[in-house]
């Protein structure tokens, strides 16, 4: 008792020291999640450096950036708008500069200024620009899918008062297409054909108008500045990314659509922060080994940014939200990258998981089929070919995160429809084993479908004709596998939902499917899961990342798992530099940049891993998942973007940038998913 009265003595001691001392602040440690709030840089936003990308969020479809090395201290402004609709690509000034350039005025002299600092964190560009008399600070966030809020803090650094006359100067990016125009504190931009663009400046005394030469420009004079005093500025920019609106209905939707609905700059900006802090709080909530690591943190800090850039709105044919794979070709959104992206985000971002598979099921036709791709204008959707049924994984694991029934009604009967329609126009056969296929009957649309779009074990396929199109003369281990699976989650949907019909004829279909797998797909000599050939009658002995997709569904035995995890542990074959590539690297057919003839895929990376774990392998799968994080080129490095695939061999990054299913798959690593 003696000791207890003692320690709580000077417990009290020290509070009354601290308290009595008036300057001792008692520091909390930040989380896990705060201090990740604070890395820097990891996406690329810069003009004019390889592989720059843009800062988007909110599902936006116009972007900002950092401004080129070159004109830092030419402009205070971030890179941008840029218009991002147009199949995706970049629109924007040809000097890669900002469209709203605050310029400040001193005794009607220019004043100029060092940009000290520009960086990117989660969710926020900032920079600061500094002379010996003032300190200009700027923030940018987004408010919503078509708005965002710039801050610029002026602050007096010298000892003197200053007046200041503050001008921000607007081109238009190409005179002939754009015209500005001002109604009240609005100046709009018309962009057709890609939208329309407005900004609103929150201080009733900056006045907005149209130069002569048809430059817009908004001014606010005699602004006094006494030292160490600030004054803050905000504006709002919004685009609407609608190829057919007009000037005047634009302006009227911006008036009946609140800028900031009744919050302060300060409420948004604080909403911003919780809304990131959250994503970063599920992402360390599992607590795993590998984000203790600070290499591995910024791995997720990029992952997380690179999927939330990606995200999109309603807009022109797309009509729910979604994850593009990444900007350029890869615009819209397509089926098998949906099922992955939604899977890396249940958790993270529930309620856009859920949009991603019902952004894809919007599209879903009459047979049940969903589409390869679908895309901001319908012109270029591709319904030749569907993509491997991942659906109900995906579907599932949203369920599991949200135990969101309603969302389960809905998606159920599209996906039992889409689940039918493989064995309705997939089977030529009935033997109940699918092959991939076309709708036009053509072999490319079929080796797409695969979603391994080159892979070797398809060199020598060709498609039989069909009423509907054509399948391939080849079953395949890893379609059948996901079809297995599937009928699994359904079962497990089907009881969610109180239907025990279903779900019992859902558990018996995956019995009987089950054993048509072993029995034609595995090879006992080989010790692996192999494509089957149903015009030689034999098995296609291309030893792929198919292979170890039995192991990923839990379908395998423990034999066979053990026997497979020896192949995928052979240094020979997949046990690489980056190990688990979509081709052993001894295969006569290996191809160096093969895209899907042996290059790295993370996805595969991921199902490989989890199917080791699946089984119990865990030190395994902890060294391969260990060397894909160390070696994949530049991962943890900040600006160097996660790539559409790898080198085995070397690490080396290949074809798209900032890669979704990349980020997305690399995400569930770090979270043990």
């Amino acid at each position: 008792m003696m000791k207890i009265c003692k320690y709580l003595a000077i417990l009290v001691g020290l509070i009354f020291a601290s308290c009595a001392g008036g300057k001792k602040e008692v520091k909390v440690e930040e989380t896990l999640a705060e201090k990740m709030m604070h890395i820097e840089g990891m996406i690329n936003v810069e003009a004019g450096k390889p592989n720059n990308f843009t800062f988007t969020d909110l599902g936006a479809w116009h972007g900002y950036g950092i401004t080129k090395k070159e004109i830092e201290n030419k402009e205070i402004s971030f890179r941008g708008p840029i218009f991002l609709v147009n199949g995706g690509y970049f629109y924007e000034n040809k000097n890669q500069s900002g469209l709203v350039k605050l310029s400040v005025v001193a005794k009607e002299v220019p004043l100029k200024f060092e940009r000290k600092k520009a960086t990117h964190t989660p969710g926020i560009l900032q920079q600061v620009f500094q002379n010996e008399k003032l300190k200009i600070s700027q923030r940018l966030i987004y408010i919503s899918s078509d708005k965002s809020l710039t801050e610029t803090i002026i602050e007096n650094v010298g000892d003197q008062k200053n007046t200041l006359n503050l001008k921000w100067n607007m081109v238009p990016y190409t005179v002939d297409k754009e015209v500005f125009k001002t109604k009240g504190k609005t100046l709009i931009m018309n962009t057709n054909p890609h939208g329309a663009y407005g900004l609103e400046f929150n201080n009733d005394k900056i006045k907005l108008n149209i130069t002569e030469n048809g430059t817009g420009k908004a001014v606010l004079n005699n602004v006094d500045l006494k030292p160490n005093e600030k004054k803050t500025f905000y504006f709002v920019e919004t685009f609407l990314a609608d190829e057919k609106i007009d000037s005047e209905r634009f302006l009227n939707q911006l008036e009946t659509s609140p800028v900031k609905e009744g919050k302060s700059e300060i409420e948004l900006f604080a909403e911003n922060r919780k809304r990131w802090l959250n994503y970063f709080n599920e992402i360390t909530k599992p607590n795993t080994k590998w984000l203790k690591d600070e290499n591995n943190q910024r791995i997720a800090a990029k992952s997380l940014q690179t999927l939330i850039t990606n995200w999109r709105t309603p807009a022109g044919n797309l009509e729910g939200e979604g994850i593009y794979p990444c900007l350029g070709y890869f615009n819209g959104y397509w089926a098998w990258d949906s099922w992955k992206h939604a899977a890396a985000l249940v958790d993270i971002a529930p309620d856009l998981a859920k949009k991603q598979i019902e952004g894809m099921f919007m599209f879903q036709n009459e047979a049940g089929m969903v589409g390869d791709v679908v895309r901001y204008y319908k012109r270029d959707d591709n319904w030749r070919d569907s993509k491997p049924p991942l659906a109900g994984w995906a579907v599932w694991l949203a369920y599991e995160a949200t135990n969101d029934k309603d969302f389960l009604e809905k998606i159920y009967p599209k996906l039992v429809k889409y689940h039918n329609w493989w064995y309705k126009e997939r089977d030529a056969n009935k033997n109940g084993l699918c092959e991939y296929g076309s709708t036009d009957g053509t072999h490319q649309a079929a080796a797409w479908e695969s979603g391994m779009d080159n892979a070797a074990r398809f060199d020598d396929a060709k498609v039989v004709k069909q009423t509907y199109g054509g399948t391939y003369n080849q079953e395949s281990v890893d379609l059948n596998t996901y079809l297995w699976q599937e009928k699994g989650f359904l079962s497990k949907m089907a009881k969610a939902l109180g239907k025990q019909q279903d779900a019992a004829n859902f558990s018996k279909e995956a019995n009987e499917l089950k054993d048509k797998i072993n029995d034609r797909f595995w090879d006992e000599k080989d010790g692996y899961f192999y494509d089957w050939s149903l015009s030689n009658k034999k098995m296609i002995k291309i030893v792929g990342s198919e292979g170890w997709t039995p192991l990923f569904a839990n379908l395998a035995s423990e034999d066979q798992a053990k026997r497979v995890k020896d192949v995928m542990l052979n240094p020979e074959m997949f046990n690489t530099y980056v190990p688990l590539g979509t081709l052993a690297v001894n295969d006569s057919k290996y191809e160096k940049d093969g895209y899907w003839k042996g290059s790295i895929w993370v996805d595969q990376i991921y199902f490989g891993v989890k199917a080791l774990r699946n089984y119990g392998y865990n030190k395994e799968a902890d060294e391969l998942q260990e060397r894909t994080l160390k070696n994949l080129e530049g991962i943890s490095e900040p600006g160097v973007p996660i790539r559409e695939n790898y080198d085995p061999l070397s690490g080396i990054g290949y074809r798209g940038v900032q890669f979704s299913w990349s980020a997305g798959h690399l995400l569930m690593l770090l979270m043990n998913k």
